[in-house]
């Protein structure tokens, strides 16, 4: 028998099987759009209420996991869709859903910090894991938010973030710290911040301002510098950079 078929139906036709099947082909493209922050703010304000209750925000506890925390998730998007440089990570999943992996990483460092929270934690994260369906991208995800959050811990398991410095007290002047804990609330001859003094940070070690041994001396008139202590400040630069590299090979200055 003859087919009859006109042949523009036939082109028709395959065409649109043709469609369909590129269609299955392509993934959902990444878009911030489709995604909303609601779920990292919960969780930062989680670290922050359990940071308070600990220990008042007296240790660098709360602003570390933070820290952590978003450098867990930076790397997680950024393995799924690269856009920026990584913090010392570099796989690639672009398979994984992206609000899985967020939530896993957050996950994954907070309760490391904060252990006792471990159940209310879980509880968290099986909530918005819940709105994702079952699949091989919410499986990646899961494996992949795990993945950046370990390596993130592992950068930083040695940062000293609760070690102890010794600061010397001076006489009240201009540019000597003060503690008044009637204000402030906190423990007799405590210095806030003095445990900076003994943490790793996480991109640059010390920066020494050059400018400031421009000495500059009556103003509008003749501006002058001291030629020695110029030389003295570069020395001390290139010592600092030096040490920094020494002791942090892993820092990433393309940030």
């Amino acid at each position: 028998m003859k087919n009859t078929t006109p042949i523009y139906l036939k082109f028709c036709f395959q065409s649109a099987l043709l469609l369909i099947l590129l269609s299955s082909c392509i993934s959902d493209s990444v878009s911030i759009e489709n995604h909303e922050p609601e779920s990292v703010l919960i969780w930062n304000e989680n670290i922050m209420a359990f940071a308070i209750e600990q220990d008042g925000l007296l240790s660098l506890n709360g602003v570390r996991t933070e820290a952590m925390a978003a450098i867990a998730a930076h790397n997680a998007l950024n393995s799924i869709h690269p856009v920026y440089s990584f913090y010392d990570y570099g796989n690639s999943s672009p398979q994984a859903d992206p609000f899985t992996a967020v939530n896993q990483a957050f996950y994954e460092i907070v309760k490391t910090s904060f252990p006792k929270k471990e159940k209310e934690l879980r509880e968290l994260l099986d909530g918005f894991l819940s709105t994702i369906p079952d699949s091989k991208g919410k499986e990646a995800g899961i494996l992949l938010g795990k993945a950046t959050a370990q390596n993130t811990l592992k950068k930083r398991a040695k940062d000293s973030w609760n070690g102890e410095a010794n600061y010397t007290w001076h006489p009240m002047g201009p540019g000597v710290y003060a503690e008044f804990n009637e204000h402030s609330g906190t423990p007799e001859g405590f210095v806030f911040g003095a445990g900076w003094a003994a943490a790793s940070p996480f991109i640059l070690a010390s920066i020494y301002v050059i400018s400031q041994e421009l000495k500059i001396h009556n103003l509008g008139g003749n501006n002058f510098y001291a030629l020695f202590d110029l030389v003295a400040s570069v020395i001390r630069l290139a010592v600092g950079c030096w040490i920094v590299f020494l002791i942090r090979p892993l820092i990433d200055f393309t940030l």
